[in-house]
């Protein structure tokens, strides 16, 4: 009887543990579900699971389209890919393993003999299984040497022209074989503008200091021919009525603006100039499209809702002004 009952008590547990399991794996299906209600249907295959995942940061929505980062891969050319936050490292690094692509990453927690594995893997031409590196640009854009087999960079982050030379620098080296493709993605209507025109002040400033005699070849001869231009003219005639200098001292001054800010477009590969109140407008990031080039470059990509709500903005603008003015 004592063997029956503590048979029938054994039993007993074991009926409770099943049940207690069978309530748990209930919960976990039931939380899956409620997941996928809130995130949308489950994905398929690896490429709509990475393209869910990117959607988690705006400027990862079309990255794989703006970058032709797969095109590249299927191509069999290297990439190099620079963040500038670590959860973005670990995350570019978790789109490229979804997607079964042969990706490394150089991070602080490795050890010098295992970053030198994956650096010179990766500087390998012949090596297939190091493609894609990703890394830090506040830890990775000095020092390193990529130049052998990669010409391809992506900039997933908003950092300083300064490090953007650096990261350049990586690929734009002595043995480079190839034509440099540099994308920098930036997310568009976002603070991202507002930050770019502080940089490019920065960089702006730095290259009129350095690029040193170029005023004194600026003759007065020079100042004279472009004071024939009535819209250059009418920018001196501005200059001169608030710092009293002459025209000829002002207008040399332009003059040198110009061929730094010509400099700087021409360095980055921009459009138009970012250092000016358009781009650092944080209340109205449409603003920008006053600026000809941007306007033009939009227009040709299909824009119009932007051109007519900076219209709104700007007659909401004069309205208060007149406002102001009355009162």
């Amino acid at each position: 009887m004592g063997c029956l009952a503590c048979r029938l008590r054994d039993l007993e547990l074991e009926c409770q543990e099943a049940t207690t399991e069978r309530e748990k794996c209930m919960d976990t299906v039931k939380r899956d579900e409620a997941k996928l209600a809130r995130g949308g249907p489950a994905q398929e295959d690896r490429e709509d699971f990475e393209k869910n995942l990117a959607l988690t940061r705006k400027r990862l929505e079309d990255w794989n389209e703006r970058c032709s980062a797969l095109e590249k891969m299927k191509e069999k050319k290297k990439l190099l890919v620079y963040c500038d936050w670590p959860d973005n490292v670990w995350l570019m690094k978790t789109l490229f393993d979804i997607l079964c692509m042969n990706a490394a990453r150089i991070s602080a927690g490795q050890n010098p003999k295992e970053r030198a594995r994956i650096i010179s893997g990766f500087n390998d031409p012949a090596n297939l299984d190091v493609m894609i590196l990703v890394c830090s640009s506040r830890s990775a854009a000095e020092s390193y040497n990529f130049q052998k087999a990669c010409h391809n960079i992506i900039i997933m982050d908003v950092v300083g022209f300064n490090t953007i030379s650096h990261i350049i620098g990586r690929c734009y080296r002595i043995v480079q074989k190839h034509e440099q493709y540099i994308k920098i993605l930036t997310a568009n209507h976002t603070y991202d503008q507002v930050i770019l025109a502080n940089h490019a002040n920065a960089m702006v400033a730095q290259l009129a200091a350095t690029t040193g005699s170029a005023v004194d070849t600026i003759t007065d001869t020079d100042c004279l021919e472009r004071l024939k231009d009535r819209a250059f003219q009418e920018k001196v005639n501005k200059a001169v009525g608030a710092s009293n200098r002459s025209h000829v001292e002002e207008a040399r001054e332009i003059i040198y603006d110009d061929i730094v800010h010509a400099k700087f477009r021409r360095n980055y590969g921009v459009r138009s100039d970012r250092d000016n109140v358009h781009w650092s407008n944080g209340n109205c990031m449409d603003a920008k499209l006053l600026i000809a080039e941007e306007r033009e470059f939009y227009l040709s990509k299909g824009g119009s809702a932007a051109i007519s709500a900076l219209l709104l903005w700007l007659l909401l603008l004069y309205s208060v002004g007149r406002g102001l003015k009355m009162l």
